[in-house]
């Protein structure tokens, strides 16, 4: 299906997926840095909102609420400590839409629950 730059659908069918590392309700993350020679994503400027193409499942703690959140830290840092590659897993989540299942067959084995 194709995805909208804005699309409040994808936005919701994304957050139905629960966190992808601790499976609690979920927002759409967006992914702010690029990597344009590995994934052809180019990075989002300060005051920019990426397509929504770029979206990840992350609960409110994991994504935004603390400094130890994805928005609390250096992202791309914060990626390799989950051990997660956001924009590859944020391209399988987008090709496997609106299927549910192939959109979660690789999230990480949640290691801890809030």
């Amino acid at each position: 299906m194709n995805i909208r730059r804005d699309d409040p659908d994808y936005q919701r069918w994304v957050r139905s997926l629960g966190c992808i590392l601790c499976e609690a309700p979920a927002e759409a993350a967006h992914v702010r840095y690029g990597d344009w020679l590995k994934h052809s994503k180019p990075s989002t400027g300060i005051g920019q909102k990426p397509h929504d193409k770029w979206v990840i499942p992350l609960c409110a703690e994991h994504h935004r609420l603390n400094a130890k959140s994805q928005h609390g830290r250096n992202e791309r840092d914060w990626w390799a400590e989950h051990g997660v590659d956001p924009i590859q897993m944020c391209k399988h989540i987008a090709s496997s839409y609106p299927d549910v299942e192939a959109a979660t067959l690789f999230f990480p084995v949640p290691t801890h629950h809030h």
